[in-house]
């Protein structure tokens, strides 16, 4: 059963569609607005006026001491919020307002589709003119627009005469599920959406908040101010001015249907060509992923054909090259490698990845001295981050039994992966470390300590990656950004406990020691005889 009060507020709202003729919007004209444009939405070819009996509404810019956001676990985000409303409380509605009349208040935004977002992004198999369609369709339909913009409510189709007085093509009116809180501490606002569309071009949405309660005068100031946000005439769309943008365009957007008229051919064709090459690169990608996930089990045979496959598709595609690369260095094919190696510094010569894989390739067929040359070239020209290339350094001195410089290497790759979190925590420009390289660092590291007897120190650094491990696991529910990403595979894991028993072995920790040799276990780690032994006394 609904209680008096609801069925009392439908009532009310029923009554009021019926005065209206069942029509929000039932004005045959516009309302009285200033004569001067408010402001202009260019993207949308669209201008804003501000209504008859209204105000304009100041917006207080925030001091950049809170000018920033938190994730909402953080403990000080409610705090930063706090101060944030006390300077500007119309923050509370989540959209920026722009005028006001007693307790009414209105905003408004745009959103646009481009083709060029088509040939930058689609990723299905739909034509230009299918993906048209599809953008109008959903951007004109109320079950799909509902569910995308936070429980709204459809209400209503506007009428085709009032969409003149706009130069719309639909415009649809929506109630929303969700709260605001406005000076208090209670909800006490709630929110029309008025969601214009024009079609091949964009949408513009007026926000009318009032507050809860007050729904009838809410629809009566939309039927009244019907017109905030109009659509200027097709044929005066212009390209909008994107001068400012950071970082500057270097081509105009190009546009759907009906304004297509702006677009430069030339650019269409170079943005279909591009397209088209991108789809076979895709198309590459995947089978090259497919080939990789069958070496990472050393199925050579296999990987090599999804590789060959890929290079069908795309004869150009140099992650197959590489990846063919890799493949003959693991299978000790010298001649192979360099046939590879030399088709993929063709088509990415200034790639740290490319050199990289040329001095691996010396390295195994013992040539360190051009090994060497070639990961400093690495480090040098072309990538100085690139820490792969001090572990292989660091190894070439193992083998030449100079501990000292190789402890030096194994130092300057670690120190790449701190710099670049703490850089991260500082809100600073960084470079995203990948957590599988971080292993990679601290297991090569480790060992290298493990055959210098150096079992304390060695334990350390793969305790310390457990603690990076654990603290990127947590780091999204404890409201903290990341500083390092991607995942490892449970092997991995596995590896690690497996030397941290090893390393508790030589420090005669048999608690600590079994710990992880039966964690190493639960991974999946096959463990030697004498360990399972251990395990069973």
């Amino acid at each position: 059963m609904y209680s008096k009060k609801i069925l009392f507020a439908l009532l009310g709202i029923c009554l009021h569609l019926f005065a209206l003729g069942q029509q929000i919007v039932n004005k045959k004209s516009l309302g009285a607005f200033d004569t001067q444009t408010h402001s202009k939405l260019e993207e949308i070819n669209a201008l804003v006026f501000k209504p008859e009996g209204y105000e304009t509404v100041p917006w207080p810019k925030l001091p950049d001491s809170i000018n920033f956001s938190l994730f909402a676990s953080d403990p000080k985000a409610k705090k930063l919020e706090e101060n944030k409303l006390a300077i500007n409380p119309l923050l509370a509605f989540r959209n920026p307002i722009s005028f006001k009349k007693g307790d009414i208040y209105i905003g408004y935004d745009q959103n646009w589709f481009r083709l060029s977002n088509y040939y930058k992004y689609n990723n299905d198999k739909k034509s230009v003119e299918e993906s048209r369609r599809w953008t109008n369709s959903i951007n004109a339909d109320p079950k799909s627009i509902g569910p995308s913009y936070a429980g709204l409510q459809y209400l209503e189709f506007v009428n085709r005469d009032a969409l003149k007085l706009i130069n719309a093509d639909t415009a649809l009116i929506f109630t929303s599920n969700t709260k605001f809180k406005f000076k208090d501490t209670v909800d006490n606002y709630e929110m029309i959406t008025v969601y214009l569309l024009k079609f091949d071009l964009g949408v513009g949405k007026v926000y009318y908040y009032y507050p809860i309660g007050e729904r009838m005068k809410a629809l009566q100031e939309i039927n009244q101010t019907w017109g905030v946000v109009r659509f200027k005439p097709d044929s005066e769309f212009t390209h909008p001015d994107h001068s400012g943008h950071i970082p500057k365009p270097k081509e105009p957007d190009l546009y759907y249907g009906k304004f297509a008229f702006l677009n430069n051919p030339d650019q269409v064709k170079r943005e279909e060509e591009n397209y088209r090459k991108k789809n076979l690169n895709g198309q590459a990608a995947k089978l090259v992923l497919e080939g990789v996930n069958f070496a990472r089990v050393k199925d050579w045979g296999n990987a090599k054909a999804k590789y060959e496959e890929a290079l069908k598709i795309d004869p150009n595609h140099a992650l197959a090259y590489l990846q063919l690369t890799w493949l003959a260095l693991e299978q000790n094919m010298e001649q192979d490698a360099r046939n590879y190696w030399a088709s993929l510094n063709k088509l990415q010569p200034t790639s740290p990845e490319t050199w990289f894989v040329k001095g691996m390739i010396e390295k195994r067929f013992n040539q360190l001295d051009n090994a060497f040359i070639t990961f400093d070239k690495v480090l040098a020209d072309f990538d100085s981050l690139y820490y792969k290339a001090h572990l292989e350094k660091a190894s070439i001195y193992v083998m030449r039994n100079d501990q000292v410089a190789a402890e030096k290497e194994f130092d300057a790759a670690l120190l790449i992966f701190k710099k670049e979190s703490e850089k991260a925590k500082r809100g600073e420009k960084y470079r995203m470390m990948q957590l599988y390289d971080f292993y990679l660092a601290k297991m090569q590291y480790a060992r290298f300590l493990g055959s210098k007897q150096e079992f304390e120190k060695g334990k350390n650094q793969l305790e310390d990656f457990l603690r990076e491990y654990e603290a990127n696991q947590n780091s999204i529910s404890l409201g903290v950004p990341k500083t390092i990403y991607g995942r490892i595979y449970p092997e991995n894991l596995a590896d690690v406990h497996f030397w941290l028993g090893i390393f508790y072995v030589n420090l005669k920790d048999e608690n600590k020691c079994v710990e992880h040799f039966k964690k190493a276990k639960e991974l999946g780690k096959v463990l030697p005889a004498e360990v399972e032994n251990l395990l069973k006394i």
